[in-house]
């Protein structure tokens, strides 16, 4: 990540996580979602190439929110100005082989199509944080 940075081209950060199927007994509709905070380079054009993947349900900050003070993406890129997002894939869709290999195949087609589509990525702003922490010496702190 240092190297990219001193070397002019910043990387970009995505994690890839699961969530349940269902909380508490009520279902969750969503294939697959985008979570994220207040720095939309990479969340945008994510959640529109998902929405191109036939029959998938797509959230944006759900089940769960990309604002949390603290985690990995906050502590190592959005404290950096790194564009980032996290990808959530509902756990009954990659349960077995067949799914695993298909949500591959989807995100591999979805990144590739965003890593050469979007533009400013490769570029550190400081876009802050919705969580009310401070995230760099040039951001907003609105």
């Amino acid at each position: 990540m240092e190297a990219g940075i001193a070397a002019g081209k910043p990387p970009v950060i995505l994690s890839v996580h699961s969530f349940t199927q269902a909380w508490k007994g009520v279902p969750r509709p969503w294939s697959a979602a985008v979570l994220w905070d207040k720095d939309p380079r990479l969340p945008l054009p994510l959640l529109k190439a998902l929405h191109t993947i036939p029959g998938a349900e797509i959230g944006d900050n759900v089940p769960y929110s990309g604002q949390l003070k603290g985690d990995t993406l906050y502590r190592h890129a959005t404290l950096r100005g790194l564009a980032h997002a996290l990808v959530e894939v509902r756990q009954d869709l990659i349960l077995a082989a067949e799914g695993q290999a298909e949500w591959g195949a989807h995100l591999a087609r979805v990144l590739n199509d965003v890593l050469r589509a979007a533009p400013g990525l490769h570029r550190i702003e400081h876009h802050g944080s919705n969580t009310g922490a401070c995230c760099g010496k040039d951001h907003d702190h609105g």
